[in-house]
């Protein structure tokens, strides 16, 4: 659910102070012990509050091992993205030949559209089930739905280019703070997109895909941002 989701994100910080010391040589100084602290105890009350206002009874339950594995598959990916990071920091910092962060971007990127073009989608391509439930992609009819579609083509577009600001602004704040302090950074997301909902619906430009004030609920979660920024 929500809460284990967000705490598990903020301990992506745990697992990026622990590569930093064993890749870095780099100790976490107490005041950075207690930040790193705040920012997860904040992450768990929004994810608390997000939790108890959208409870559903309609909500299917998956079973222990379900949950369980789901928790240790999230867990393995929070680790997998703190060891990318500090070692993209490495990398950067290198004393001999250190590394450009648009070099490093623009062979991440080739590398994930090779792996998920090659690999991927054949894979989800393959799986049982409705497009949208599962696993199951059909990449041939998102093809066609692209080539079909201007406002789909601007939309891509504009994504595309989002990541890549996304991207180079990350690397960055890597090479010139740390691996921490972008981790810290990328947080703010969560509040971001709040945010943009709330403007969504109130503004009447996409209000379906907006959400509107909840009292003690957004209240709640207004706090946890607070916290959080």
């Amino acid at each position: 659910d929500m809460i284990v989701y967000q705490v598990l994100r903020g301990g992506m910080l745990l697992f990026t102070a622990g590569f930093r010391r064993t890749m870095l040589g780099h100790r976490t100084t107490p005041t950075e012990n207690v930040g790193i602290a705040v920012i997860m105890a904040g992450l768990a009350l929004t994810g608390m509050v997000a939790c108890y206002g959208k409870q559903r009874e309609d909500r299917e339950d998956l079973g222990v091992w379900w949950r369980f594995f789901g928790t240790v598959m999230m867990l393995f990916g929070n680790a997998i993205i703190s060891f990318q990071t500090v070692l993209e920091e490495k990398l950067m910092k290198t004393d001999e030949t250190p590394v450009s962060p648009l070099v490093l971007v623009g062979m991440e990127g080739l590398v994930g559209v090779l792996w998920t073009s090659m690999f991927c989608l054949p894979v989800a391509q393959m799986l049982p089930g409705d497009e949208g439930h599962g696993g199951h992609e059909d990449t041939v009819s998102t093809v066609r739905m692209l080539i079909s579609s201007s406002v789909l083509q601007a939309v891509t577009v504009a994504y595309f280019i989002a990541i890549f600001a996304w991207n180079i602004a990350g690397m960055e704040i890597c090479r010139m703070s740390s691996a921490t302090t972008r981790h810290v950074l990328s947080q703010v997301r969560t509040a971001a997109t709040w945010l943009a909902a709330l403007v969504l619906y109130y503004s009447g430009l996409l209000p379906q895909y907006g959400e509107p004030w909840q009292g003690i609920e957004s209240w709640g979660k207004l706090f946890g941002f607070a916290i959080l920024v």
